[in-house]
């Protein structure tokens, strides 16, 4: 027998063997091996119900937002769109999912749980990710230099002679958090485990983190839905009050909110339309607050300019300035509401 025989044979049986142990279809072969995003768990598609307007919204920081094509794209951006070499939106926004691996992560939650167990009588609670746990002064649980001052701020506004309608507020946020990780403490030991907190209001500030990690604004929008679904069914009575996403911009830039430069706005812009027709939709129980006029670099939202360093230095966590600006236009809707909220009917 010829001894290329057995070559060629293996080699015809190989290429036809390959497809099926890698569970790749030849016909997608090609296309696959262009594919450098990481795994990521299958993100069914969703209805109507998670659609966004396109026209009609206004406009947002100089934007025209009714001119953004609003994606219906779940998981990451484009390279382009990237804040990183690669995507890190590997798990879907709206379901929940906890940072075990990150063991920091994990004891600050049950410090917060803690917290969250023996809060009776608390009437405002506001969760987030960095930039409310900037107001305890830390980051997952450790001093931060770029919390510098905030907590001075919190007391001023919330605890102190700042605080004339003496309402009592509680922040609970996780540094690095995103809407997943969010309802996966909303649903353990921070809200439905902790029986004794009966807020009046809750803040939801969050998602910010999943556009820092690639994920579209579609993606982002279906996280924050989720959120406030969840916090509606587990504290019906309670008011929420939903905070539009700060503008950012990557350290290394210059801060311009320009749309051809920052890859953040277009997408910060959207989840924030998503947001108010959130809001809308439900008028009577979620107010939508938009502070994105405060961090544009004018006196008016509708002029484009660039973040200031003195509000934002890192373009992402506002100083204590910002916070104070910031909690000042929180502070007052939060007023409004409880002061509508106790009239008789």
């Amino acid at each position: 027998m010829d001894r290329g025989l057995p070559v060629v044979l293996g080699a015809l049986l190989g290429a036809a063997l390959l497809p099926s142990l890698m569970h790749v279809p030849a016909s997608k072969q090609a296309s696959s091996s262009s594919q450098l995003a990481p795994p990521r768990r299958s993100l069914p598609p969703r209805g109507a119900s998670a659609s966004l307007l396109r026209a009609s919204i206004g406009t947002q920081g100089g934007y025209n937002a009714s001119s953004a094509v609003q994606e219906k794209k779940r998981g990451c951006v484009p390279k382009k769109e990237l804040a990183y070499d690669r995507c890190f939106c590997t798990f879907p926004a709206d379901e929940p999912h906890k940072r075990r691996s990150n063991r920091g992560w994990e004891q600050f939650h049950q410090t917060l749980c803690r917290d969250a167990r023996k809060a009776a009588g608390i009437d405002v609670v506001w969760y987030g990710d960095s930039i409310t746990e900037a107001w305890r002064g830390t980051s997952i649980g450790m001093v931060s230099d770029r919390a510098e001052g905030v907590p001075r701020v919190w007391n001023s506004l919330f605890v102190a002679k700042g605080n004339t309608t003496k309402t009592s507020y509680l922040a609970l946020g996780i540094s690095g958090d995103q809407t997943q990780h969010l309802l996966g403490r909303l649903e353990s030991c921070e809200l439905q485990h902790a029986p004794e907190l009966q807020p009046k209001i809750i803040i939801l500030a969050i998602g910010t983190n999943n556009l820092g990690a690639g994920c579209t604004s579609h993606e982002t929008n279906l996280g924050v839905q989720k959120v406030v679904k969840t916090v509606k069914r587990l504290r019906p009575k309670a008011k929420i009050v939903l905070l539009g996403l700060l503008p950012r911009a990557l350290r290394s830039s210059t801060g311009s909110l320009e749309l051809a430069t920052n890859i953040f706005s277009r997408r910060l812009i959207e989840v924030n339309q998503g947001m108010k027709i959130l809001a809308k939709e439900d008028s009577n129980n979620i107010l939508y607050i938009d502070a994105w006029d405060i961090f544009n670099g004018s006196a008016s939202s509708s002029k484009v300019s660039a973040i200031p360093r003195s509000l934002m230095p890192d373009f992402l966590h506002p100083s204590a300035e910002g916070h104070r600006l910031w909690g000042e236009r929180i502070k007052q809707a939060v007023d409004n509401v409880l002061s509508r909220d106790s009239q008789p009917q």
